[in-house]
C-alpha cells in the first residue's frame, strides 16, 4: 500500500506550482498525515510515508470524506479559485460501517472529482454511490495488482477538469443515423422501417423537455434537438442545428431524399464530435445514433468512442433498427449511461421515447447535480389519447425551401464559333489502376526472328530405353583382311553337297588315308621253287620283315592307293 501510494504521487511533477498533494488514512478513525501546502517535493512525501504506521480497525469512509474537507479549503493549499481541479483518492480494501452518500455528494457539490480504487471483496455499489460515476472507479483482486491499475488511475486523473457548477445545466441532444441496407437509391431516409418512422417524432417529443432534476426541483429544462445525416467518409450530406422540438424539423429529416447509404464507422462519430465542439456550448451533451449494425471493426469503434467522450460529450446513446445485425455489439461502443445501462435500446421496445428520456434523465442527475441516481417508480400505463388541441395561431415564416429537383435537359443548340485553343493545363492525378481488359484476336504471325547463339553444352542425360530392333542397313564395304585365327575344332559332318562336274585334271595329291578294312584272303598261290638252306637266325628276321611287307601290300589296296613301296632288308 505504501509502495503504491508513494508511486503514485511520483507519477506526477510535484512543486508548488504544479501538482499538490495531501494525504490521510483512516479506519474507525481519521488519523491527518499532511495538507497540500505541507511538503512540495516528492522525497518529503515519501520519506513522511514510508515512516508512518498504518492503522487498523474498523472502515467508516463516510467519517473519512466528511474529514477530508478540509484539505481543499484555501488556508490548507486549494486553489480551487484559480481554476485548479480539485481530486480525492480514496482508497479501501472493506465495505463501510457507515452512511456514504450524503458525504460524497457534499464533496461533489464543492467540485471535487472522486476516484475510488475497491480492493478485494468490496461493495461496488457502495463505491459508485462515492464516486458518482463507474468511469472514476477501479477495482483489483489485492494490493499486489494496484500496480496494474497505476498508470490508468494517474490517466484518469490527468483528464479531470473543474466540476460545473449547476447554473451550467443545459442540454443539447444530437442525433443521428446509420442506414446502410436500402433497397433502391434515392429513397427518403425512414424507407423500408416504419417502426423508425413512427418512433422517431415520439422520441423527439419525450426528449424534448427533462423536468426533476435533484438540485433544481420542478425546474424545467428545454434541451435542444439537432439531427445530422453523415455520408460513408464522414462528410455531411445534410445538417440541422441544435434548436428546441419541432413537428417540422422532425418530417423534414424523415422525408429527406437519400441518395446514398449512410454508415456506422469511425467517420460517423468524429463528425458528430467536430458539430459538438463548434455548434455546442451546453453543460450536458447526448449523442442519439439509431443504427442497423455496425459497419467498421468494433475495436476501432471503441477507441474513437472513448475519443469521443473525452471530447466533453457525456453520453452516447444507440437505438437498434429493425433488422439490425448483432444488435448485443452495439453496447460495446456505448458510454455514460445511469442505472439500467445493461438494457440493450432497440427502436421496436415499449416506450422507447420514455426509455431514452430516462437516460437522458441520469446524465442530466450526474454532469448538473453530481447525483449519480434517482429512485423512481415503474412506469405507469399510458393515459388514453386526448381530444384534438385548437388551432394555433399562424407561425412564422419558414425559412427558404430545398432546391427543387433538376429539369429536364434542354434541346441540343447550334454550334458556336470556336474559340482559341486555350493553354494547356496541368497533368491530371494519375488515375487508379484499371481492371484488365477482354483478350484481343490473335494477330497475325511476325517474321520468324534471328537465331539465337548456340547455348553450351547441356549434362549428359541418363541412358534411354532400348529401342525397337532396326532394319538390315545395306552391305558395309569389305573390311581388311583380318590375321589367320587359331584353328578351330573340327565341325560336324555337312550335308552331302551337290555333284561336281565331270573333271579329267589329275587333283593334288592328298595326304596319306588311313589303312582301309583287311582284304578277303585271296587264293593259296603256287608252291615255289624250293630255296637254299639258310641260316636258322636269319630266316626268322626275314621270314618277319616279309609278313610286314605283305601286311602293307593289303592296306594300301584296300584305301586305293595308287602306290606302294616296300623296302627289304
Amino acid at each position: 500500500m505504501k509502495n503504491f501510494t508513494i508511486d503514485l504521487i511520483n507519477s506526477f511533477k510535484v512543486s508548488e506550482d504544479l501538482v499538490r498533494a495531501g494525504f490521510a488514512q483512516f479506519s474507525d478513525i481519521f488519523q491527518h498525515e499532511f495538507y497540500l501546502n505541507q511538503f512540495y517535493t516528492e522525497k518529503e512525501m515519501s520519506d513522511h510515508i514510508l515512516k508512518m504506521s498504518q492503522r487498523g480497525g474498523g472502515t467508516n469512509i463516510g467519517l473519512a470524506l466528511t474529514s477530508i474537507k478540509e484539505y481543499f479549503q484555501a488556508l490548507r493549499g486549494s486553489r480551487k479559485s484559480e481554476g485548479i481541479s480539485q481530486n480525492l483518492v480514496l482508497i479501501t480494501d472493506g465495505e463501510s460501517q457507515d452512511d456514504v452518500e450524503d458525504p460524497a455528494i457534499e464533496l461533489r457539490d464543492l467540485g471535487i472529482e472522486v476516484f475510488a480504487i475497491g480492493i478485494g471483496d468490496v461493495h461496488i455499489l457502495e463505491l459508485l454511490q462515492i464516486t458518482g460515476t463507474p468511469e472514476t472507479l477501479f477495482t483489483v483482486q489485492n494490493f499486489g495488482s494496484l500496480e496494474n491499475i497505476k498508470q490508468k488511475v494517474v490517466d484518469t486523473i490527468c483528464k479531470s477538469k473543474p466540476i460545473k457548477t449547476r447554473s451550467s445545466c443545459t442540454i443539447d441532444i444530437a442525433m443521428g443515423f446509420d442506414i446502410s441496407r436500402r433497397r433502391n437509391p434515392n429513397e427518403v431516409l425512414v424507407s423500408g422501417h416504419n417502426q423508425l418512422r413512427t418512433s422517431l417524432p415520439e422520441i423527439a417529443n419525450y426528449v424534448s423537455s427533462v423536468q426533476g432534476l435533484c438540485c433544481l426541483g420542478a425546474e424545467l429544462i428545454k434541451p435542444n434537438v439537432a439531427y445530422r445525416i453523415v455520408s460513408r467518409d464522414g462528410n455531411t450530406v445534410e445538417d440541422f442545428s441544435f434548436v428546441e422540438y419541432s413537428d417540422g424539423v422532425v418530417t423534414k429529416v424523415m422525408d429527406f431524399n437519400l441518395a446514398e447509404p449512410t454508415y456506422f464507422n469511425t467517420a460517423l462519430l468524429r463528425s458528430f464530435g467536430e458539430k459538438f465542439k463548434l455548434q455546442s456550448k451546453a453543460g450536458v451533451k447526448v449523442l442519439v445514433i439509431f443504427s442497423d449494425g455496425f459497419d467498421e471493426d468494433v475495436v476501432m469503434l471503441e477507441n474513437e468512442s472513448e475519443l469521443l467522450r473525452q471530447s466533453g460529450v457525456n453520453a452516447l446513446l444507440i437505438v437498434a433498427l429493425e433488422g439490425a445485425r448483432y444488435p448485443a455489439q452495439l453496447q460495446m461502443v456505448e458510454f455514460g449511461r445511469g442505472f439500467g445501462y445493461k438494457l440493450p435500446l432497440s427502436i421496436g421496445m415499449p416506450s422507447i421515447g420514455s426509455t431514452i428520456l430516462k437516460q437522458i434523465d441520469a446524465v442530466s442527475n450526474r454532469e448538473c447535480c453530481n447525483v449519480m441516481c434517482k429512485c423512481s417508480g415503474h412506469e405507469g400505463i399510458r393515459g388514453s389519447r386526448g381530444p384534438p388541441g385548437s388551432k394555433g395561431t399562424v407561425g412564422q415564416k419558414g425559412h427558404p425551401g430545398f432546391p427543387g429537383e433538376e429539369g429536364l435537359a434542354g434541346g441540343r443548340g447550334l454550334p458556336g464559333p470556336s474559340g482559341p485553343q486555350g493553354v494547356q493545363g496541368c497533368s491530371g492525378i494519375r488515375g487508379q489502376k484499371g481492371f484488365r481488359g477482354l483478350r484481343g484476336e490473335r494477330g497475325e504471325d511476325g517474321e520468324d526472328g534471328l537465331s539465337g547463339v548456340d547455348g553450351e553444352q547441356g549434362v549428359t542425360g541418363r541412358d534411354g530405353a532400348r529401342g525397337e530392333r532396326g532394319h538390315l542397313g545395306n552391305p558395309g564395304i569389305p573390311g581388311i583382311t583380318g590375321e589367320t585365327g587359331v584353328k578351330g575344332q573340327q565341325g560336324l559332318r555337312g550335308d552331302p553337297g551337290q555333284p561336281g562336274a565331270d573333271n579329267t585334271s589329275p587333283g593334288a595329291k592328298g595326304d596319306p588315308g588311313n589303312p582301309g578294312l583287311p582284304g578277303a584272303p585271296g587264293q593259296d598261290g603256287r608252291f615255289g621253287e624250293s630255296g637254299i638252306v639258310g641260316n636258322p637266325v636269319s630266316f626268322f628276321i626275314l621270314s618277319t620283315r616279309s609278313r610286314s611287307c605283305y601286311s602293307r601290300i593289303i592296306k594300301a589296296a584296300t584305301m586305293r592307293y595308287t602306290m606302294l613301296r616296300c623296302t627289304l632288308v
